[in-house]
């Protein structure tokens, strides 16, 4: 039995990685090679993948194991602590670069004993490391203006995650003062009301301390809670929110159209004729209507029923609608 469930679900991958079709120019491509872009399963995927690799092929290589003090990677970007001269450096980066022919990696070493991994900008100090929060020099302060017509939840999103940040890394005191000063900073630049944004942090505060001092893990009820997504449509959405948490029901808001839907259209679009789905079709002498279902382009299935209405033998018809037009003239 479970021979016959891993044949099936190898089979439905197979059909969700190798059936990958996009339109550019007008012209229709089929992916070879690599894990589609877009792709719910991809990143999962990718990411067992390159576990795999680590495990069997890098980690357990003698001179990685020999060099590596320490080895941390998030998705594509790795962090090593590295000891050796610059010989055993190079020799390395080629066993990383012979892994897999579709894998190629790039170095970048220390400057000033400073290296920059991800929004870290880690510095060495001898026997130890000092971390503080990396920005990118093309970092603007652009974030959801607090007058934008969006959920305050999303509003709030990216201040919940700068003070996540800023409570959970060990920086001194000194960084942890500048971090918290850019934070309002943000926040008055985008007409937050400082009284939101200090009662968040103080929450959050709080909610970290109590994480960080105590092992127990927060009661928890064994009630059912649905999810349902609804566009955000003001301050009514809010009122309506709270009704339904009563009956555990979560409500999630999504942000109506913005500029750049309205604007932008980078992607070719598929004519609606070569769309598959519900179709519905008129009789030009009366009111039936015909409503169909097809998995394949409405022109094609369309010519068919053109095809049907031309052949008028009524006993190899295979459409109702055909049918209908041949019977009532």
């Amino acid at each position: 039995a479970s021979d016959q469930i891993s044949e099936f679900l190898i089979k439905c991958l197979d059909q969700c990685l190798n059936q990958n079709f996009f339109f550019f120019n007008k012209k229709q491509y089929t992916q070879k090679s690599g894990l589609p872009m877009g792709n719910n399963l991809s990143p999962l995927l990718a990411e067992i993948f390159l576990s795999n690799l680590e495990i069997k092929k890098l980690l357990s290589n003698p001179t990685i194991e020999k060099h590596f003090k320490f080895y941390k990677r998030y998705v594509d970007d790795i962090f090593v602590i590295f000891e050796g001269n610059d010989s055993d450096l190079n020799n390395c980066f080629n066993i990383l670069n012979t892994l897999h022919k579709n894998l190629k990696f790039t170095l970048e070493l220390e400057s000033h004993k400073t290296l920059n991994f991800l929004d870290l900008s880690i510095e060495h100090l001898g026997q130890k490391l000092d971390i503080g929060i990396y920005r990118k020099p093309t970092t603007t302060s652009n974030i959801i203006h607090f007058t934008s017509f969006h959920p305050l939840q999303h509003k709030l999103a990216a201040f919940r995650f700068y003070f996540h940040r800023l409570f959970n890394l060990p920086l001194n005191q000194a960084k942890y003062n500048a971090e918290l000063q850019i934070i309002y900073q943000l926040a008055a630049q985008n007409d937050y009301p400082l009284k939101l944004i200090q009662n968040l942090q103080f929450k959050l505060l709080h909610k970290s301390e109590i994480h960080n001092t105590t092992s127990l893990s927060l009661l928890q009820v064994d009630t059912p809670t649905t999810y349902q997504v609804l566009p955000y449509i003001g301050e009514f959405s809010h009122s309506f929110q709270n009704t339904f948490r009563k009956y555990n029901i979560r409500i999630i808001f999504t942000a109506n159209s913005n500029l750049n839907s309205v604007l932008s259209h980078t992607k070719d679009q598929i004519p609606l004729i070569d769309k598959s789905g519900i179709y519905k079709l008129n009789c030009p002498t009366c009111k039936s209507s015909y409503i169909g279902q097809t998995g394949r382009k409405f022109s094609t299935r369309f010519q068919e029923h053109l095809q049907c209405i031309k052949n008028n033998n009524s006993s190899s018809i295979k459409s109702s609608f055909a049918l209908h037009i041949l019977e009532t003239g």
